[in-house]
This record gives structure tokens, sequence and C-alpha cells, in this order.
């Protein structure tokens, strides 16, 4: 197993070569590991934190939505390093983009999903 700390955008993590796609999903059932807990649950744990403490808002990111970015993120020779530029690009700015079109709000749920193949990031309506 190959590991490094990796320094992007400002935000410090430790990276570990994923030689498979099912390592990056992280909370995907019956999948195992240390490559599990870093390379997917704990960038949408950290995403989920964020949202709640700066913004007030409850993020649940679908099973769906996170197959959808790992299968768009995946390359064998980078491993999960593309991951967390995917998880910024799908989620993260689609969810700044809502915040500024004033779609959502302080205190809001928002799900992140897909539909037809397309991550979808969306106030809850309950």
């Amino acid at each position: 197993m190959h590991f490094a700390v990796y320094h992007g955008s400002g935000i410090d993590c430790l990276v570990f070569s994923c030689p498979e796609k099912a390592h990056l999903q992280g909370t995907r059932r019956g999948s195992s590991g240390l490559h599990d807990c870093l390379c997917g649950f704990f960038m949408v744990r950290d995403l989920q934190k964020r949202c709640k403490e700066q913004l007030q808002i409850d993020l649940v990111v679908r099973e769906a939505a996170k197959e959808s970015i790992v299968e768009k993120a995946y390359d064998r020779k980078y491993g999960a390093r593309p991951l967390r530029r995917k998880l910024q690009d799908e989620v993260e700015d689609r969810l700044a983009d809502a915040l500024i079109r004033g779609e959502i709000h302080a205190k809001d749920r928002v799900i992140v999903t897909t539909k037809n193949k397309e991550i979808i990031v969306s106030k809850d309506k309950k």
C-alpha cells in the first residue's frame, strides 16, 4: 500500500493509492480496509461537517451520487487524488451556485443525488 500526504487547495489530507474503484467509494456495502475510510468517507464527511458548521446546512449525499463521482473520478494511476477535485466540481461548486441563486439557505437540508447520470444538488422538500 502506498500513501503520501497531499497538499491541495489549502486542504491537507492523507491520500492512499487505490487500485480499484470499490476502494474509493468509502461507505459502499461489502467494501473494507483503510482505503474506504480515507478515500471516500472522510472526504464526504468533511464536506458535510463544513456545510453544517459554516452554512448551517444539513448535507445528505446519496449512494448513487457517491458512485457517480467515483465513476467519473477514477484513475488507476492517480488513485484517490482525482476524487477530491471531482467532489469539488460536482458537489461543492453546484452547492455554491445554488446558494448564490438563493435556492438554498442556512438551516436547509440539501440532498445530493443523481438524475440521468448527472449530479443534482437540491433543497429537500420535506
